[in-house]
């Protein structure tokens, strides 16, 4: 998922550089491409690590968020295009996803959960424990 941010900003950073059309298209197939791959991997981890009795609130929230932030992004973009270029304003919001992909993926000390541990899910329910898989 990091891997993928990287190419959708290096991906975007390189359509705002370019001066061809052709070129531009390229970059920009290339950052779909690479947004997609993120969506899915985000998607998946969402349904595979929330437990059930949250899915449906994480699930509102992750929603809210995916349909609120392109438009928070369109505001800020057009700012910096006012204040700069536009080709200012797409390398710089390009580069600051690469830079939050980069350092959000590096953070020590973040909590690993293991969803086939079983025991208390914190709402006062028990889950279900998982058969042990042996390899």
């Amino acid at each position: 998922m990091i891997g993928a941010g990287l190419a959708w900003g290096a991906a975007v950073v390189g359509f705002g550089l370019s001066g061809s059309l052709a070129v531009a298209l390229v970059f920009l197939a290339l950052a779909g491409m690479a947004d997609l791959i993120s969506e899915v991997l985000r998607n998946a981890l969402l349904q595979r690590y929330t437990p059930d009795s949250l899915r449906g609130r994480v699930s509102s929230l992750y929603l809210a968020q995916v349909t609120t932030a392109p438009s928070v992004g369109n505001v800020e973009a057009g700012l910096v295009a006012q204040l700069f270029t536009v080709t200012v304003s797409v390398s710089a919001a390009a580069g600051l996803r690469c830079r939050s992909a980069h350092t959000g993926g590096s953070q020590p000390g973040a909590p690993a959960r293991d969803p086939g541990l079983g025991g208390d899910d914190g709402l006062g329910g028990e889950r279900a424990q998982e058969a042990p898989v042996r390899a």
